[in-house]
């Protein structure tokens, strides 16, 4: 992923490839530990925190990398489950030491399929929320509203693909 060059585009790139490295990591983690017993698989699935942090137990405390992601949430049609679940593995991280000691911040929009907003929530991201990645987007417009802006802040956008045009 690519993220914006700006004044503190090195230690954003260098915080944003360390967020990925972790999500990789802890997607690679063993299952060995899974706190199964005895045919009980209530707690197959379940993660320890020392999946999601380098330091199990110490919350990070140093300045907050900001990501954003943008999602559809109308009546009838709801796609925040995937950044919902981002962000709460990314609370898992920040219990854990964060990314070299530094938290993530996710920032969520939600739209309407309005494509009017949806314009606007990518540069509330970007230039209220000054956010240097986007990961998570559910967007059902996203790839028809937002990409050239992306492409000319230099984003590349991590997320699930849900509009036929991506």
């Amino acid at each position: 992923m690519r993220m914006r060059q700006n004044a503190h585009g090195a230690r954003a790139a260098a915080a944003l490839v360390a967020v990925i490295g972790t999500l990789v990591a802890a997607g690679c983690g063993s299952s060995g530990s899974s706190g199964t017993t005895s045919g009980n698989t209530a707690n197959a699935g379940a993660v320890s925190t020392s999946q999601c942090g380098t330091k199990p137990g110490v919350k990070a405390t140093g300045t907050p990398i900001p990501l954003g992601a943008i999602a559809t949430n109308q009546p009838g049609t709801s796609f925040t489950d995937i950044p919902n679940m981002a962000a709460a593995y990314f609370d898992c991280v920040n219990a854990n030491g964060g990314i070299n000691g530094h938290p993530i911040k996710l920032y969520i929009e939600t739209e309407q399929t309005n494509p009017a907003q949806i314009a606007a929530d990518a540069k509330q991201l970007v230039q209220t929320d000054h956010v240097v990645g986007i990961v998570g987007n559910t967007s059902m417009l996203k790839c028809r509203i937002n990409p050239s802006y992306w492409e000319k802040l230099g984003f590349f956008v991590v997320a699930p693909d849900i509009a036929p045009e991506c």
